[in-house]
């Protein structure tokens, strides 16, 4: 069982074992409300050969930002994933000993809620190296502690699933009220189970928020997997600027101006987006038809696209679609109507209006012109 903490000690050094996810964020926001605890740093357990965090799959250099927007040096360890469990424990072992270097006073706490076979093994595991193992969310109820996190701003993203508890696609998609509503009922609403994993991008006492967005997501050995790429949304209001007192839209601005710079191939998510409209541009399609493509919520995914893009979602989908146009109207006969039809415009009005508008000719005078060109 884990050792408790001592009710005569105060400010008692302390490394917070780090996922990156909501429960660890969660943690080190109760420990360092805890006039018991000191806390001094973060341990993350790392994949030796792709240096990805164990069971997250977010890369190192986002659990190292996570760690500097809390103010704390990270402490890595590195493990070999294929290897077996007795080796896992070994890294684990020596990796905690080389942080230390023999002073074995310094307890190391888990983000654990419910008492299981993960807090008995790391409990045992510490006290076979003289260390104390603590449980600061020990016995909180998930449900409730779902809630109170959602209540107190902290904002995550679901990174990883178990397949099959959790469906595939459900990676990549916010840690939120309805989310957590639409989880099985079989589900802990935390994935106290390992049913799911998330990434925290703010939570209280931060100075920063380390804003992500999914990008691919992959599938292997039952786990899906969302890739956390760097966002550039805006910093929340209460942190300080960035230092170069820039904001999110700024730095997009520039971005854009950069030789070669396509949003649509530096996002995942505007590449898996790009690809839905192409495959279905006859069909109606607006924010809420593209947001859950984009594993956003509707006005998110607007506000992201026009940051990233320059431009609103609706505008950058009637120049799809006019593009489109002129390669029917170069390659085949078919009467304008239908051509209109064909790349979803509600009527023919509106596509002769948006042609007129884009291109200075109408679609009709424009396929004469094709054709004198050609002749």
């Amino acid at each position: 069982m884990p050792q408790t903490t001592s009710p005569t000690r105060r400010n008692q050094p302390v490394w917070l074992w780090w996922s990156g996810g909501k429960d660890s964020a969660w943690a080190l926001h109760m420990l360092r409300n805890d006039p018991k605890w000191d806390v001094r740093g973060l341990v993350t357990q790392v994949n030796r050969h792709n240096g990805r965090v164990a069971m997250h799959g977010v890369r190192r250099h986002m659990v190292e930002q996570q760690a500097a927007a809390v103010g704390l040096p990270l402490h890595l360890i590195e493990f070999d994933w294929a290897a077996a469990e007795n080796d896992h424990s070994t890294a684990i072992e020596e990796g905690l000993l080389r942080l230390w270097q023999g002073d074995t006073r310094k307890p190391i706490a888990f983000s654990q809620l419910l008492p299981g076979r993960a807090m008995r093994r790391r409990a045992t595991l510490l006290d076979r190296l003289g260390l104390q193992a603590v449980f600061p969310l020990l016995g909180r109820y998930p449900a409730d502690h779902a809630a109170e996190l959602l209540r107190a701003g902290v904002k995550a993203w679901v990174c990883s699933v178990e397949t099959d508890r959790v469906p595939a696609e459900r990676a990549g998609f916010p840690f939120d009220e309805e989310f957590v509503a639409t989880l099985p009922k079989s589900v802990d609403p935390c994935g106290e189970n390992g049913e799911f994993h998330t990434f925290a991008e703010w939570a209280p006492g931060w100075s920063s928020q380390v804003s992500v967005i999914p990008g691919g997501r992959i599938e292997c050995y039952g786990f899906g997997f969302a890739e956390m790429e760097e966002s550039p949304q805006e910093p929340r209001a209460e942190e300080p600027d960035a230092q170069d007192g820039g904001t999110g839209e700024d730095r997009n601005a520039t971005r854009r101006l950069e030789p070669g710079y396509d949003p649509f191939d530096y996002y995942a998510r505007l590449r898996r987006v790009r690809e839905h409209v192409d495959q279905h541009l006859e069909e109606h399609l607006d924010l809420h038809a593209l947001a859950p493509v984009a594993a956003m919520s509707d006005g998110g995914f607007g506000r992201f696209f026009r940051e990233v893009t320059g431009k609103s979602f609706h505008d950058w989908l009637v120049a799809r679609r006019l593009e489109r146009a002129v390669v029917l109207l170069r390659q085949h006969n078919e009467p304008i109507g239908r051509v209109a039809e064909g790349v979803g415009f509600g009527s023919e009005r509106t596509f002769r209006r948006s042609f007129q508008k884009r291109f200075g000719s109408t679609p009709s005078r424009f396929r004469s012109q094709v054709r004198d060109e050609r002749a």
